[in-house]
């Protein structure tokens, strides 16, 4: 008797490890896909703002390429 709840308190432990291994790994994932996000986010507007200051409202891959070296051009 006495082996079999040490047997399924180890089992809950390792689950409870397995969680928090996700739990983390979510985290770590969340907040990679958030600055990814925002990177993306920021190139496009810096496309925007050099395209109307530009007088064409195309974003190009060029353009964009540009903008995420932080080039004006």
């Amino acid at each position: 008797m006495q082996k079999k709840t040490y047997k399924n308190q180890r089992a809950c432990a390792n689950i409870m490890k397995q969680n928090t291994m996700c739990n983390a790994c979510l985290i770590l994932l969340k907040n990679m896909y958030l600055k990814l996000f925002y990177v993306l986010l920021y190139a496009f507007q810096t496309v925007l703002k050099t395209s109307d200051h530009l007088g064409s409202h195309s974003a190009t891959p060029h353009k964009l390429k540009c903008a995420l070296r932080g080039k004006l051009y």
